[in-house]
């Protein structure tokens, strides 16, 4: 009976590590498929070209498209999905032409290199980036939007969100929404269907309008 009884702990035991070791494989399967892989912007330029440098505004279309519509730019939709998101890093200084437009519900982060902050600029010529759709979500980190500008009525100068905005470490710098009529934001501009988070930001020299 003794014998029975160890011979029956010794199955019980085994069955206890079979599932441990199910349980742990699920569970790294899941960490594995939402790996986050970092995508180096590596050109400052605001081109869609084929010249072999991945490009901001490439990267964010990629990650509007959820495919690789650039090959100058990493894309891998079975690691960048709509539950892991996409992280773009910002290699050098970014000067746009016209605002970059968010609108896919992957989750995208832009953010400087490490212990530096990388700055965006609309060289007083272009707001810098448009969360357009209230699904989608944009986290930025370690970075200086910079001389931003709108003359469209309501329109941050930096930027504009319908969805999620989520800034950190962030300066907001010399960015202009100067309309005739009405009221508009300086720096960002957050609309009803927004959902935001700003810590550590800085708003510096930047100017909207009032009707007041």
């Amino acid at each position: 009976m003794a014998a029975m009884r160890r011979a029956g702990g010794l199955q019980w035991a085994r069955l206890v590590l079979v599932a441990a070791a199910l349980l742990l494989a699920v569970c790294a399967g899941r960490a594995s498929a939402q790996v986050d892989v970092e995508v180096e912007v590596d050109t400052g330029a605001d081109a869609v070209t084929s010249d072999a440098l991945c490009s901001l505004r490439e990267a964010v279309e990629n990650a509007n498209a959820g495919t690789q519509v650039h090959d100058d730019c990493a894309f891998d939709s079975a690691v960048h999905t709509n539950e892991a998101g996409i992280t773009l890093v910002l290699l050098q200084n970014v000067s746009l032409e016209a605002p970059l437009l968010f609108r896919n519900a992957m989750p995208v982060r832009v953010v400087g290199p490490e212990d530096a902050h990388a700055a965006i600029t609309g060289n007083g010529a272009t707001r810098m980036l448009v969360v357009r759709s209230m699904h989608a979500q944009v986290a930025l980190r370690g970075l200086t939007l910079r001389r931003g500008s709108n003359d469209e009525s309501g329109h941050g100068g930096c930027v504009s969100s319908h969805g999620v905005l989520d800034a950190r470490d962030v300066l907001f710098e010399g960015c202009v929404s100067d309309v005739a009529a009405g009221y508009t934001a300086g720096a960002v501009l957050l609309h009803p269907t927004s959902r935001t988070t700003l810590r550590r930001c800085v708003f510096r020299d930047n100017r909207g309008h009032s009707d007041d």
